[in-house]
């Protein structure tokens, strides 16, 4: 289900990074790259001058990457709020009980959980600009040519990025909002870890391939469930292990 849901997701991150890029090369806009490439064949404190032209573009890609995020937030939290609904619906079907309606609990972490999502993009988004520019000043290109680098990376990042965005955070959505379903309702579940079964699927992922455990129990340090958003980075992204649930007869 995560696959068919996340297609809405992965087109909002598609239109999200095109639109981010016209507002990244108006920040490089100001970079005096001539003045900066001429300091680096100076002698003597030429890297206080150098470094300073820099921070001040990287100030300015910062500011246009957050002020972009955060004209995107609601959008991105409607989407995600959608995407959710139908594994809201299909846990209650899954589990046997009637549909309580979507939790409000899933609501507030969606609202509270985009924030972070746009503050960790412009985080590595800056840092993949940032780099490029510095690569771009020390192998003597001009600014033209920097911003035509600069248009290379987000053609790169066109399918791919928002495809590993949407997938990792849908997939996110989807277990948050079935552990919500499931408190809402006051059952006591067990969860069954399944992985893709693919040669794609991690080691670490693969050792828990059928283990047992109830809700809020952790599988693996830090590790609650697929996806989980308090899980260590290396062992949610682009996460496409799920779950079985059943009721607990003891």
């Amino acid at each position: 289900m995560v696959e068919r849901q996340m297609k809405p997701v992965e087109s909002l991150f598609r239109g999200y990074f095109r639109s981010e890029l016209p507002v990244v090369l108006a920040a490089v806009k100001g970079l005096k790259v001539d003045k900066v490439a001429a300091e680096l064949l100076r002698p003597g404190r030429v890297w206080l001058s150098v470094h300073a032209g820099i921070k001040a573009t990287e100030k300015s890609v910062q500011t246009a990457l957050e002020s972009n995020g955060r004209r995107w937030s609601k959008r991105i939290e409607g989407v995600l709020g959608k995407a959710a609904v139908p594994f809201a619906v299909d846990t209650a079907y899954a589990l046997s009980f009637k549909f309580p309606g979507f939790p409000k609990a899933t609501q507030l972490f969606i609202r509270n959980y985009v924030p972070k999502i746009v503050d960790q993009l412009a985080e590595s988004t800056r840092h993949r600009i940032m780099k490029t520019v510095s690569r771009g000043i020390e192998g003597g290109l001009t600014l033209p040519e920097i911003e035509a680098d600069i248009r290379q990376v987000y053609k790169s990042w066109d399918r791919s990025r928002p495809e590993v965005i949407a997938r990792t955070e849908t997939g996110r959505v989807a277990s948050v909002t079935q552990n919500d379903v499931i408190a809402e309702a006051g059952l006591d579940v067990i969860q069954i870890w399944l992985t893709a079964r693919d040669d794609r699927v991690r080691d670490s992922h693969e050792e828990l391939e059928g283990e047992e455990r109830e809700i809020g129990e952790e599988f693996s340090p830090g590790l609650k469930f697929p996806r989980d958003p308090d899980g260590p980075p290396e062992e949610t992204i682009q996460c496409r292990c799920s779950r079985l649930l059943r009721l607990n007869k003891k």
